[in-house]
């Protein structure tokens, strides 16, 4: 959970300049896509590293899904290969 919440900083470093609002999760229990910011994000991996269990969530009110990103993809990006330099 703590290299979750140091991931999430770098995710967010990299990815806000480019227009990102956070992360989307695809939520098991309700089956629909979350869209939580980046402060949101951090409060529930906290809470979640805290208390061991998530909070009960609602989605946000009409989000821009183009905004946000994956965790998969946003971890793609920490791992992809560096382009050659010139």
């Amino acid at each position: 959970m703590l290299a979750d919440l140091e991931n999430l900083e770098i995710f967010q470093i990299l990815l806000s300049p480019q227009g990102v609002r956070g992360i989307a999760v695809e939520c098991e229990a309700c089956e629909q896509s979350h869209y939580l910011g980046w402060e949101l994000m951090r409060s529930n991996l906290r809470h979640l590293l805290e208390a061991g269990h998530t909070r009960a969530h609602e989605p946000p009110y009409d989000p821009d899904p183009t905004r946000y990103v994956s965790w998969e993809y946003a971890r793609g990006l920490l791992t992809a290969p560096s382009p050659p330099a010139e």
